[in-house]
Order: structure tokens, then sequence, then C-alpha cells
């Protein structure tokens, strides 16, 4: 590789041009392609951008045309740029790219003038510049081994139908001199075989005699449909068969039986959010997970009217609503139960069928690569010595400190500390044992960034002498240099900065929550209690607060365990809007950077909140996001949701198992609630998040720390995750 580093002088703007060709594009709509001639004559050019690592494809015209003279593509892995034949004339190659945000396809189809070495320098350069932009370090810490991973997979050209009949029976192969070329900027599809799912027909069953019924709560008849992974799709099971809602005695238990089809066994499920129930009005379908002696299935209802779908959606949030709170359905506000009703309804999607959508289709640029599963950081000694502290009941703190390129992993006592440097994330050292400022045993309940990223701030809600009081560690002198103490009658719970930015400016206050109290906090404030006397608002009500998050503005989300949300404007007054609880404590929030949206995590499954939308009350109401129940039995072993997260670019980011899922927006505003991207990893994911502004999500597990490209994440299909388990067998396939 190092004959080719002339090229990448960063005095030189231009790395390398092609001077002779034509420029075309397609568009594909159905079964119909246009191609259109852009240029009839044209240069291609590789060009460097002011970013570090950033390289344009540059197409010019050498005549005039209805287009601008210069067409730019920056130059990353979604292009899938490959070499190809060329159709345009005989025996002549093209280099052929795509782009993802408007589903069109290009082609620079190379002039005769140009030599075949002048084609394979140009490609060689362009594939450097790819993984320059992927990994954001210099293609000098690269082998040609991990330049060749960006090479698309060879496939044989089809120059002839295979409908049509032809006159002469005898096929004859048409060569193309260039075919040396595109085999040599290709490689072989070494994709495993998709593993045989294990799937065991299942028993069946019925209410246990410990569970005696007190009250149908809503009946009806539908068609019962069972994922079979064999088929890749919902099979129906029975046309007609019985679905009752049913309350058993003892308080807030509920079942679901589906039974009246000699073909079908019957079905008894308690009704919890631990079932992974969804619901799509626009199909009028329900679908579930079951589990039989530990294994997952995937089932689905169909109904037959849009009234009996109205009344069991609604009957079935209820007995969640029941399950989960503990509260009697009917003593909620009619407001706040239609608010309940709506969110699991998910109302606001009635143009998107998952009933279609299950047929997943994966080309193979959508299959995920099974030997790449992210890139470990290497550990030395005392970085192994810091996961060795590691507890198993609890997930560490990760904080990501943008303004330095810093990653802090905090857990118990103990802090590693990593920095950025050319997109490698290196381990710096990690801080032991910490102590407070009194020599007191610190265990570290949660952490922040403070004052332009050189601090961090700590919570010990564990240890009775720490109660009430924020520990400043100085990251420079590495040890607590500062206590301060507020004084409130409950326990001091949970600090997030005063606005989302603030850890990266000398913003001095933050703000605190108890159970039933917001306020902020100001450490300059003369006096023991640091709490600004003129920004506190305690609640009378049981609010039961535990978690919080501040938007660009500075305005402040507060959550808890009964699941219903404040928003507040102001510390010193009431909520702006109480969102009313579905029926989950909420474990975590997290806000997007234009303030607009909020992410909350649930133990199984997350709500996003558009501020911006009003229904209910004034209220907006959340999407609820789940993975669709036959991905779940895919993977045979669905646990709770770590925190979830926006990244720089707005999707949503969040672990389960040994799985990291990803959502865009861009999908959810359409509809596309159960659209997202998946990558397994070799770990479980304690917890995740973004560093700086590139493309790599930083994932913590017991074992230390993986660098894993957004790239890696693949759009979640059965075959995807069929493969997954393919290259490394499941637990529980092992198992049995």
């Amino acid at each position: 590789m190092s004959w080719r580093n002339t090229y990448f002088n960063v005095e030189q703007t231009e790395l390398n041009r092609l001077n002779d060709g034509q420029f075309t594009a397609q568009y594909r709509d159905d079964y119909h392609t246009t191609v259109e001639q852009i240029f009839d004559s044209a240069t291609l050019q590789i060009r460097r951008t002011s970013t570090p690592h950033q390289y344009e494809l540059i197409v010019e015209a050498l005549q005039h045309s209805k287009y601008a003279s210069e067409q730019m593509f920056p130059i990353n892995e979604s292009m899938q740029i490959k070499l190809c034949r060329s159709y345009h004339t005989s025996n002549s190659i093209s280099i052929i790219w795509r782009s993802e945000e408007c589903n069109e396809s290009f082609e620079f189809s190379c002039g005769g003038s140009i030599e075949a070495d002048d084609i394979k320098l140009f490609m060689l350069l362009l594939y450097d510049c790819i993984y320059e932009h992927s990994h954001q370090t210099s293609r000098l810490n690269a082998t040609e081994a991990d330049i060749k991973r960006y090479f698309p997979i060879q496939t044989t050209p089809k120059t002839t139908s295979s409908f049509l009949q032809h006159t002469d029976p005898q096929q004859h192969t048409v060569f193309n001199k260039y075919d040396h070329l595109i085999s040599a900027f290709s490689v072989q599809n070494s994709t495993p075989a998709l593993v045989k799912f294990n799937y065991v027909p299942y028993k069946g069953s019925k209410l246990s005699k410990k569970h005696s019924i007190t009250e149908y709560i809503t009946s009806l008849q539908a068609e019962l449909h069972e994922y079979i992974p064999a088929k890749e799709s919902f099979t129906m099971k029975a046309n007609v068969c019985k679905v009752d809602l049913v309350r058993l005695q003892g308080n807030f238990t509920f079942a679901l039986i589906i039974s009246g089809s000699q073909n079908v066994p019957p079905l008894s499920q308690i009704i919890e959010h631990q079932i992974n129930p969804s619901f799509n009005k626009a199909a009028k379908v329900f679908t579930w997970n079951y589990i039989e002696t530990g294994r997952i299935y995937s089932f689905m209802l169909r109904i037959p009217t849009e009234e009996l779908y109205d009344d069991f959606s609604a009957s079935f949030a209820q007995c969640l609503f029941e399950n989960s709170t503990r509260i009697p359905f009917r003593k909620s506000r009619k407001n706040d139960q239609n608010y309940v009703i709506c969110a699991f309804g998910n109302s606001a999607l009635d143009d998107f069928d998952p009933y279609e959508y299950t047929f997943d289709n994966v080309s193979s640029d959508d299959v995920d690569d099974p030997v790449d599963d992210g890139v470990p950081i290497g550990a030395s000694l005392e970085e192994q010595a810091f996961f060795d502290t590691f507890s198993s009941s609890k997930s560490p703190i990760l904080l990501s400190a943008p303004a330095t390129s810093r990653l802090f992993v905090v857990e118990s006592s103990n802090i590693a500390m990593y920095q950025e440097s050319q997109g490698q994330m290196q381990f710096v050292k990690a801080f032991f044992s910490i102590k407070t400022l009194n020599n007191q045993h610190l265990q570290i309940s949660q952490a922040i960034l403070y004052k332009q990223e050189e601090y961090l701030l700590f919570l010990d809600t564990q240890h009775p002498h720490n109660a009430n009081k924020i520990h400043k560690f100085d990251i420079a002198q590495e040890r607590v240099v500062d206590e301060w103490q507020i004084e409130d009658e409950s326990p001091l719970l949970y600090i997030t900065p005063s606005f989302k930015s603030a850890p990266q400016s000398k913003e001095q206050t933050f703000c605190g929550i108890t159970s039933n109290a917001v306020f902020r906090i100001d450490p300059l404030q003369a006096g023991k209690n640091k709490i600004k006397s003129s920004e506190y608002k305690k609640h009378i009500t049981k609010t039961d607060f535990s978690v919080a998050a501040s938007t660009a503005s500075g305005h402040l989300a507060v959550a808890g365990n009964r699941g219903d949300m404040r928003l507040f404007s102001a510390l010193n007054t009431m909520a702006k809007t109480t969102l009313p609880s579905i029926g989950k404590c909420i474990l975590a929030l997290d806000t997007a950077a234009s303030g607009r949206y909020i992410i909350a995590t649930c133990a199984d499954f997350l709500m996003l909140i558009d501020l911006q939308e009003q229904h209910i009350d004034q209220k907006p109401i959340p999407v609820i996001l789940r993975l669709r129940s036959e991905h779940v039995m895919l993977m045979q072993n669905f646990t709770e949701f770590t925190g979830a997260y926006f990244d720089v670019e707005n999707r949503i980011i969040a672990a389960t198992g040994q799985h990291l899922i990803m959502w865009d927006l861009q999908d959810i505003y359409h509809g596309r609630i159960d659209t997202y991207k998946v990558k397994k990893l070799d770990q479980v994911a304690l917890a995740s998040c973004q560093i700086s502004t590139n493309n790599n999500i930083i994932v913590v597990s017991a074992k230390g720390i993986t660098k894993v490209p957004l790239s890696k994440l693949k759009t979640s299909s059965t075959q995807s995750l069929m493969l997954e388990q393919s290259a490394k067998e499941s637990e529980y396939l092992e198992d049995i």
C-alpha cells in the first residue's frame, strides 16, 4: 500500500482522475427502469474535502448539459461502488454506485483511451477513501485485507435473457477484456448458509388450577396465525378461533385464552408486558410472544371488523394497565383512560400494515458480515483489572465527552477513562477506589460531566453518610476536590445538567430531584444548602420521581417508578404538561438535541414522545417501540432494554441482551415503527453511547468496551437474524 501514499498528500486536493467517459443515471419505478444520459463526455475524479477522512467523487461535464456541470457524491460505504461491464459500448468497463437517499444508481462508463492500470489505481484509491471514512482514521493503519473488506461480492454478469427463447440453442459466454479487473475488485461470497431454526411445535396450555376466572372482559372470534421461520411469514393456524380476555381470581391478574379449534392446541397466556404485545389498527391485527418450556413463539390474531378490533385493543390496554400499576382502570380520569388506550393501540400509524411487512426480503447488501462483530478495544493489564471488578448485579455508567473526545466508564467506586485518537478509542487509565473528601467509601450510583468536561459529579444513594451530597471529581487531579449538600426532607436521587449542552460549557448550576421535588442546585450559593429556593417545587401528591433529563433550551423532563412523566418549563411552578402512566416504570430518559423529542426507556419497550404533537387533553401520545414478535422468537432471548438515547443524527439506539438496536426517526414518522436495524454482539451489552460525531457506537460489556460501526447495523429480517445464528450458534440452541 505504501506506493499509494503519495496520492494522499494533504497539500493536494485532487487525488486522481479519469479523463474520458460517459455519465448516466438509472431510476427504478416498480417494474420500469429509466436510463438517462447525463453527460455525453465527462471526467471522474476523487477530491479531498476540508473534513479529515472525508472525500468526494466528482463527475465533471466536458460539454453543455441541462444538469449542473459538476456533480458531487460523498464517498462512503453506502455507495456500494463496484466495477462492471459497460453496455454502452462493447468490451468496455464502468464504475457504478448508488445513492441511498433517492434510491438511484449512477454509472461512469470509461472511455477507450483509459488504460486498465489507470482504472485499477482509481479503484484502489476509492476503497482507501471508503476505509478512511468508515474508520475515521488514516489508511496507513489498514492492511490490504482491511481494504478488501469493502469490495463487493463477486457475481456472474447476466448478458442474455433467461426467459426469452433463443434461435441458437447453444448459449455462448460473452467475454470482456476487463473481466479480470472486475474479478480483482470483488470477493467470493463467503456468507455461511442460513442455520435451520430449531423449531419445535408448541403443545399449548390451559389455565392452571390455581387460576379461576371471575369475569369475561371481552370475547370474539378471529383468525390465528403463527410465525414459521422456515416460511419467513405468518401462517394461518385456524381461520376461526375463540378469543377471550378474562379476569382471574386475585388482584389485577388477567389472561388471554384462545380455544375452539380442533386443529390447534388451546393457548392460555397471562397478560403482562413481557409477552411483547403489539397492535396495528390499519391491519386489525394483534401480535405477541408465547413462551413454552423455554422456547419463544410468535402469534398473530387477525380481527374481522374494526369495531371488534377497537373493543379488543381497548380491553387489552386496560388489562395491561391494571396488571402493571395495580390500580383499577375505572378509577383513572376519562382522558387518562383514552390516553392509555391510544398509546397501546398505536392509532397514529393507520397507514402501515405489519401483516404485509412480515415477508422479509434481504439482499446480499443487508446481510451482515459474521466475521466482523465490532472491534474490541485491546485491553491493558490496568484496564483488565478494572473490568475484573465489575458487578453483575448492576449496569455501569457510560459518559461520552464530545468536546474532549473522551469516554468514561463508571462502576461502583472505579472509573476507566478512554481517549479518542484518529478514530480509535484508546484506554488512558483507571481510577480505583475513589474516596470522598473525608476519605470515606464512595459507591457511585449516578454521574454526569460538568464544566467544560473537566469534572465529574457523583451521587452515592447507597450510603447514609453520603446522602444528599454531590461529589465533585477533578479529572486532572484524579480525586474528589469538593462536595456540596442539599437540605430536603427526601433524599437526593438524581442530577442532570441545566441544559443538554451544559457539560461542554462553563455553566455552574445543575438540576436535581427527590422523589417528590424538582429544583436547581447552585454550588456558588452561600450557606450549606445549595438548592436555589427561587427554583424549587415540591409536590404534595406521591410522585415517586427517579430519573430526569434536560432539553437544549433548559426545560426538564422528569419521570419515575409510577410511569408518568412531567415536563417543566420552569422549576418554581407546576409542570406545564403531565403525561399519564401507561403502566410501566420509566428507567431512563433522553432528549433530542432539538428538544422536540423525548425517548423514555421501560424494561420491555421504549416510548417516543413528540412534544410538538398535541392530542388528547392537549397531551402528546407516545409511540411505543417494541421488537417485532417474530424477531424475538428468532433471537430466543429477550432481556430488558438498556437506556435508549438519541445519536447525533437523531436516531434512537438501545440494546437488549446481545443485540444493539437502532430506529430511524424518519421510519417512525412514516409509521414504520417496527423497521429497525440490528447488530448481534459477542457479549451482553450493559450500556452503549455514541462518541463524538462519528458513526461508531461504543458498547460496554463485562469483558470490556467494543467499537461498533453504525454501518454494521443491518435492517432486521428473518434471514439476517438467522444468519447471525449460523455465524455463532446461540446459547439457547446449544442448550437443547
